[in-house]
């Protein structure tokens, strides 16, 4: 993620406790290749987890992002009707850009093949958060 000065009247208005998440949801994001929208798929306790922040805390910052309109609640259910994990779509505002992460930059773990690394890790990992944050940069840029 990449943040210019022009970013700096929306991050005012959202206050620190909605910016602070937005950087955490754009950093667990991806892009999808098909639509070229950016996703999150870390819900609610995982980013309390990565944030130390409890889930009604990051609920409340979340809750802001969607007010804002920077962030849509996309839920997904499976063929039996029950409910699948919730992602968000993110729209990041004027100011804001998101850097995919360069090819080789800790994708996989060192010396897990791709082939036996999990798709998912465990819910409230902390080790995944910090893999996750390794692999994705936060910088803060003046245009």
């Amino acid at each position: 993620m990449v943040v210019g000065s022009k970013a700096a009247p929306l991050r005012r208005e959202l206050g620190p406790l909605a910016w602070f998440v937005l950087e955490e949801l754009v950093l667990a994001a991806d892009e999808d290749p098909g639509t070229g929208e950016l996703r999150s798929g870390v819900g609610v306790r995982d980013l309390a987890a990565s944030l130390g922040m409890s889930k009604d805390t990051v609920a409340r910052g979340l809750h802001g992002l969607i007010a804002a309109g920077l962030v849509c609640r996309a839920v997904h259910r499976a063929n039996t009707g029950r409910f699948g994990s919730s992602r968000y779509v993110l729209s990041l505002p004027p100011g804001v850009a998101y850097v995919a992460p360069a090819a080789g930059t800790g994708a996989q773990q060192p010396g897990v093949s791709s082939e036996s690394a999990p798709r998912r890790p465990a819910r409230s990992s902390r080790t995944y958060a910090k893999r996750r944050a390794s692999q994705r940069q936060l910088s803060f840029i003046d245009p």
